[in-house]
């Protein structure tokens, strides 16, 4: 059972990646990067409906959690300038869903393609390949900053 412990309080139950997002130059939000998320983004209808965003109607499509598959669940889109750290991004689209539960925010799987930003998990940190900054996410809040050494 020792082992067990050892295990459980260094490995079992980690932080999220949060990172420190300006929307459309006005707006912050702490968006979730999570690599399970089979979409580029999604944001919630209370973050869009708060800054007054302008959404975009779409065919309904289904959205897959860990839970299973939610039919219908999306029906609009936003177009969004973000700027994470410096790192900057125009008219990039998210879907609009009417609830994420502790978030306002998810940039998915695809989102870090696009970007080509990597997870750094024994680092504890995000990097963009393209332009060498690095967020740190052990709390969420720490600025992204260029990587030393």
């Amino acid at each position: 059972m020792d082992s067990w412990r050892e295990f459980e309080q260094e490995y079992m139950d980690e932080k999220p990646l949060l990172v420190s997002t300006l929307v459309n130059g006005v707006a912050t939000s702490q968006a979730l990067v999570d690599s399970g998320c089979l979409v580029y983004g999604i944001v919630s209808d209370r973050f869009v409906r708060r800054h007054q965003l302008t959404c975009v109607q779409i065919e309904p499509r289904a959205l897959q959690s860990v839970e299973g598959v939610t039919e219908n669940a999306v029906s609009r889109i936003v177009s969004l300038d973000l700027d994470i750290g410096g790192h900057r991004q125009h008219g990039v689209y998210v879907y609009v869903v009417s609830k994420i539960e502790g978030y306002e925010m998810i940039l998915g799987k695809s989102w870090l393609r696009r970007e080509r930003a990597l997870l750094d998990a024994s680092r504890g940190c995000l990097v963009f390949q393209d332009s060498g900054l690095v967020g740190l996410w052990r709390t969420g809040k720490e600025p992204l900053r260029p990587p030393t050494g």
